[in-house]
């Protein structure tokens, strides 16, 4: 199932919380991830590499959560609240990419704790992500970047095998925002959900509502 998750301000934020330079980060990565020169010949050293990238990007990420969690306390009630729960929400999303490699990794608790990282499981970091996107959801729903918390807590909901509230989000977000750049990727997710159910009527009207974004991503799917 294709799936795009909308980070917007994840970048900035991880710069700011752990006081990054913008060159540092030009030099040293690409995007959020430290740049890994695997060996074509040696697969266990391309393993460790790989694996204590993983390391350095969750203690990042866990550093980031760590400081935006105090400022969302310090912010409770403010403008600024709703849109720092969303980079909060992006952060989660994140790192549950890094512990869906240790989960595939088999790495143990013990492993990750002797490199001085708790345990990372990605349902934990998943689920972590939905409270937050229900949150926004239930608290601001005037909310500038509602259509993507839709769009990104149904990509978090599918992950968990939570099918029919995954489908609840992103028919809202193609009802309450039939302008958002979201609507063709929404159309082609919820109708290839309906099409593993083999609902194939319902997953062609999603498809075929596509044809009206010929500029879209999704539109060569």
């Amino acid at each position: 199932m294709k799936s795009l998750l909308v980070f917007r301000t994840l970048p900035a934020l991880l710069t700011l919380s752990l006081g990054f330079s913008a060159h540092a980060m030009q030099e040293n990565t690409k995007g959020l991830l430290p740049e890994v020169r695997l060996d074509s010949n040696n697969e266990d050293k391309n393993q460790e590499k790989a694996f204590q990238s993983e390391v350095l990007i969750t203690k990042s990420e866990n550093k980031a959560i760590e400081a935006l969690t105090r400022i969302i306390a310090k912010k409770k009630g403010t403008a600024e609240e709703g849109d720092l729960l969303f980079r909060l929400a992006e952060l989660y999303m994140r790192r549950a990419k890094s512990g869906r490699f240790f989960d595939l990794s088999q790495t143990t608790a013990l492993q990750l704790s002797k490199v001085g990282v708790a345990n990372q499981k990605s349902l934990d970091a998943l689920k972590s992500a939905i409270t937050v996107y229900n949150r926004i959801e239930k608290d601001f729903p005037k909310f500038k970047n509602l259509d993507a918390v839709y769009f990104n807590n149904a990509i978090a909901h599918l992950q968990t095998k939570q099918t029919e509230r995954a489908k609840k989000l992103y028919d809202q977000l193609i009802a309450q925002f039939p302008k958002s750049n979201l609507i063709p990727d929404a159309l082609l997710e919820v109708g290839e959900i309906y099409y593993f159910q083999q609902n194939f009527t319902t997953a062609l009207e999603k498809f075929k509502a596509i044809e009206k974004y010929p500029q879209s991503k999704a539109y060569p799917y």
